[in-house]
């Protein structure tokens, strides 16, 4: 996340937007339907309704919601740091890959 004009905008956005979709894609495998939003809050709390263990997001999730738009939009919003994008970055990893491992176990378990 270097160079002349690092995108830490962009970077960010991308990191929700990867939670976001791993979320749905979660969702739609258990055949749950869900609301066209980007809150992420949301979206988790429909996945821990079926797995509990979702709830281990909360905090990464309250943090990525607003890069959804906050960066987006002209407005009062400050670029984000270099420790707010490579957090970012951490955060939308690790749940992508929680996101693979529960995918995987129902695939192992022959579930969906």
């Amino acid at each position: 996340m270097g160079g002349e004009r690092p995108f830490r905008d962009t970077a960010v956005y991308h990191c929700q937007q990867t939670v976001e979709k791993a979320l749905k894609g979660m969702l739609t495998h258990w055949g749950v339907a869900f609301q066209k939003t980007h809150d992420l809050r949301v979206l988790l709390s429909q996945c821990a309704a079926q797995d509990p263990r979702f709830e281990t997001w909360r905090d990464a999730v309250e943090e990525l919601t607003p890069y959804a738009t906050l960066f987006r939009y002209p407005g009062d919003a400050m670029e984000p740091t270099p420790e707010d994008a490579g957090k970012a970055l951490t955060m939308a990893g690790d749940i992508l890959a929680f996101v693979e491992q529960c995918l995987q176990r129902a695939a192992e378990d022959g579930v969906g």
